[in-house]
């Protein structure tokens, strides 16, 4: 379950009963105070902290999978591999999240003054659950491709083996590419990389291999 948290500016918690007209909102400065000493991580959208809940073992499996296999990809070239510990931030003044995997080619660029946010991501990779497919799909997907440096975003199914790349295009127009089962090479072109389905999926666990 995904529990979702609206903040006072004074740092008084509020559940959600208020009308959205009324939702007291937080800046950006007064989430990054709370979020660097918190015990537990949140994201920050349009004035709100949203508390980040557990994940399925296919999330985390299939996460383990991509940070190794990109990794090894990537050792010799400027990118580099950053898990779901770091904030990144698409566009000024927006989504402030931990996506499960960001690539970074070149020199990082941190939001100002502490290196806690990115703002220069060039590939974004989430691994959906149930209860996160939504928002990945919607508000985050659309704050994610208002980035400037962003050339590709990335939705890995964890129930079953698909996987669904959008790559902007010279023109700054996005398009899909889809690869479905566990013979498919999945092909990340803003990084210079290719990856089999089936080592993306290694070790995870499908409804119709455990009878169920």
């Amino acid at each position: 379950m995904r529990l979702e948290l609206l903040w006072y500016g004074n740092g008084e918690a509020y559940d959600g009963g208020m009308s959205a007209q009324h939702i007291p909102r937080m800046s950006l400065a007064e989430f990054l105070e709370r979020e660097e000493r918190a015990e537990s991580k949140s994201e920050f959208w349009d004035g709100q902290m949203i508390a980040m809940s557990g994940g399925t073992f296919n999330h985390a499996r299939i996460g383990t999978n991509l940070i190794h296999r990109l990794s090894d990809a990537l050792e010799n070239s400027p990118c580099q591999v950053i898990n779901s510990e770091l904030l990144v931030q698409a566009a000024p003044g927006g989504l402030v999240a931990y996506p499960d995997l960001t690539v970074i080619c070149g020199e990082i660029q941190f939001l100002p003054p502490k290196e806690l946010v990115v703002t220069n991501p060039t590939l974004i990779i989430e691994v959906l659950s149930p209860s996160t497919e939504l928002r990945d799909r919607g508000e985050k997907s659309a704050a994610y491709r208002r980035s400037e440096s962003l050339r590709q975003y990335v939705l890995v199914e964890s129930r079953f083996p698909q996987i669904e790349v959008y790559t902007k295009g010279d023109n700054g127009i996005w398009f899909l590419r889809e690869w479905h089962g566990l013979e498919g090479v999945c092909e990340l072109t803003s990084i210079n990389c290719t990856l089999p389905m089936a080592q993306i999926y290694d070790k995870a666990r499908f409804a119709d291999t455990q009878g169920g």
